[in-house]
């Protein structure tokens, strides 16, 4: 079965441009670390799956799967935020993902200004016809 959440982790952690352009290596799933939520930790990065779902089945078995990512970005200054959206978008786009929905605004919590992306696709499901 496909992770989704894993694959958009390990290929956004993993991309030594975008990670070069963060200058640390502050890429979370689910939620960022209480440790992490603050100014001086920024940029920050964090990934979260907000749909999965069956689309597709043939003989009774799923074959593919709609899901919903969404990436929040959080930076001091908006040319970096720029610059870190340019590059995810990019990189979801090699995974086949489309963005159909964003937001800026600032965290008030921790003064950051914060990018919230939302990007889907249609994955197949690989299916074992042996069981």
């Amino acid at each position: 079965m496909i992770d989704p959440l894993g694959e958009v982790y390990e290929e956004l952690s993993g991309n030594v441009e975008l990670l070069a352009l963060m200058g640390n290596e502050n890429v979370f799933t689910i939620a960022v670390p209480d440790d992490y939520q603050k100014f001086e930790s920024a940029p920050i990065i964090r990934i979260n799956e907000i749909n999965n779902s069956r689309s597709a089945w043939a003989d009774d078995a799923v074959v593919s799967i709609d899901v919903d990512i969404q990436i929040d970005i959080w930076t001091r200054d908006y040319e970096t935020l720029s610059q870190l959206t340019f590059k995810v978008d990019q990189i979801m786009a090699n995974l086949e993902y489309q963005q159909y929905n964003g937001i800026t605004n600032k965290d008030p919590d921790i003064g950051l200004l914060r990018k919230a992306r939302r990007y889907r696709a249609t994955k197949e499901v690989e299916v074992d016809i042996n069981l």
